[in-house]
C-alpha cells in the first residue's frame, strides 16, 4: 500500500469516526430536547392546576359547585361565574388529556401511577360537579370525541 493510499485510508477512517461521533452527539441532544419538552408540558399542566387552586382559594363559595355535587340555577347571581369556571376547568382537563403522552409516557411512568391518579382526579371532578357535566354536554363540539367520552363517563 502506497503512502498516499495509507493517508487516504486514515482520512476516510477519521471522517467516518467524526460522522459517527456527530450522530452520537445529535442523539444525545435530541434526547435532552425531548426531556425538556416533557418537562415544559408537565409545567404547563401543573401551572394550570395551581391557577385553578388559586381561583378556588379566592372564591371558596364556588367550591360546592365543583366538589359537593351542588347544582346551580340559571337565576343564581353566581351562575355565569360558575359557568366560566366550569369552562376553564374543562379546558384545563382537555389540556392534560391532550398532553399526557408527552410528559407521562410509559417509559417515565411504567406502572401508570401518576397517569391513573390524574384520570381519577378528572373523572371524580365530573362526578362531583353537575355544572362540569352540564357544560361538557352543552359544548362537547369544542372537544375531541375521545375527550368527551373520557371526561363525560362519570356524568349521569
Amino acid at each position: 500500500m502506497s503512502r498516499y493510499e495509507k493517508w487516504s485510508l486514515l482520512v476516510e477512517v477519521l471522517g467516518f469516526l467524526a460522522v459517527a461521533g456527530s450522530i452520537f452527539l445529535l442523539m444525545q441532544q435530541t434526547t435532552a430536547q425531548v426531556e425538556s419538552l416533557r418537562s415544559s408540558s408537565y409545567i404547563a399542566v401543573n401551572s394550570k392546576q395551581l391557577e385553578l387552586n388559586s381561583i378556588f382559594i379566592q372564591n371558596p363559595d364556588l367550591r360546592p359547585y365543583f366538589f359537593e355535587k351542588k347544582k346551580i340555577d340559571k337565576n343564581d347571581k353566581n351562575y355565569y361565574k360558575v359557568v366560566s369556571l366550569a369552562d376553564y376547568t374543562i379546558d384545563y382537563f382537555d389540556l392534560f388529556y391532550s398532553q399526557v403522552d408527552y410528559f407521562l409516557p410509559p417509559k417515565i411512568d411504567p406502572n401508570q401511577k401518576a397517569f391513573n391518579s390524574w384520570n381519577t382526579y378528572i373523572k371524580q371532578s365530573f362526578k362531583l360537579s353537575p355544572i362540569l357535566c352540564q357544560r361538557l354536554n352543552e359544548v362537547k363540539s369544542w372537544y375531541t370525541p375521545e375527550f368527551v367520552q373520557f371526561a363525560g363517563s362519570e356524568c349521569h
